[in-house]
């Protein structure tokens, strides 16, 4: 066997032709991996899917666009053993030493393939919050509502330009001055998608995609953010 292993790098270390096509398809592959952290999705429909397997949810995921995912909270059995009140004093269970590894106990076959890093965040909000303008930053967002119900303002990639930054209030926009209104008059062209997130549902975002919330009852989410080896390379 180290005879057939010693002729086989032999004959590649001889043949520089079969080395630059070796190294033709590492590079291949690699900008398929990468390709896919490029694409946006056109479409501007919503998603919901029931209790998809593990490699459906990852093809939905890549195809970049908004999901909504329901009949999977529901199996995670141990998220009962996670103290609510502990959550609102830790905001970041990331830090923790038993929450995240019983949140990737759940979680991990929604991670980015390929992960070098993943890391989680709750929120606790009372109702009648109202979250204003956000970019979602990271190739693989997703946000879990564990109690209460919210509702999300959802803006395709391609209204950016409409959105000054997040600079205009989305909830706020009728109290501007007729000069503030002038200076965003562009704000109102955006077209935007509304969709109502209860307990036991998660919402997959893509990034650069914006979103502005608002809290219809008492709150509790937890966000799930990964990225990846390929995933890093495209900011």
């Amino acid at each position: 066997m180290g005879n057939i292993f010693a002729f086989f790098f032999l004959t590649i270390y001889m043949n520089p032709y079969l080395i630059a096509i070796i190294i033709l398809v590492i590079l291949f592959i690699f900008y398929c991996h990468v390709y896919v952290f490029l694409k946006t999705s056109n479409h501007y429909e919503i998603l919901q899917i029931n209790a998809p397997d593990p490699s459906s949810l990852e093809k939905l995921f890549m195809e970049k666009s908004p999901i909504v995912v329901t009949g999977l909270v529901d199996e995670w059995i141990g998220i009962n053993n996670i103290d609510q009140k502990y959550l609102k004093i830790q905001p970041n269970p990331t830090k923790d030493k038993v929450v995240p590894k019983l949140l990737d106990q759940y979680t991990r076959n929604y991670h980015l393939p390929f992960r070098v890093s993943s890391w989680y965040n709750d929120s606790n909000y009372p109702k009648n919050t109202k979250l204003e303008l956000k970019e979602v930053k990271t190739h693989r967002h997703l946000v879990t509502q564990l109690q209460g119900k919210v509702k999300y303002v959802l803006y395709h990639p391609g209204q950016k330009k409409y959105l000054y930054n997040g600079k205009v209030s989305f909830w706020k926009w009728n109290e501007l001055s007729d000069q503030e209104k002038e200076k965003y008059k562009n704000f109102p062209k955006g077209q935007y998608i509304e969709l109502y997130l209860s307990a036991g549902k998660i919402l997959h975002l893509p990034k650069g995609w914006w979103y502005a919330v608002d809290i219809i009852e008492d709150s509790i989410q937890i966000t799930i953010d990964s990225s990846s080896i390929f995933s890093i390379m495209v900011r």
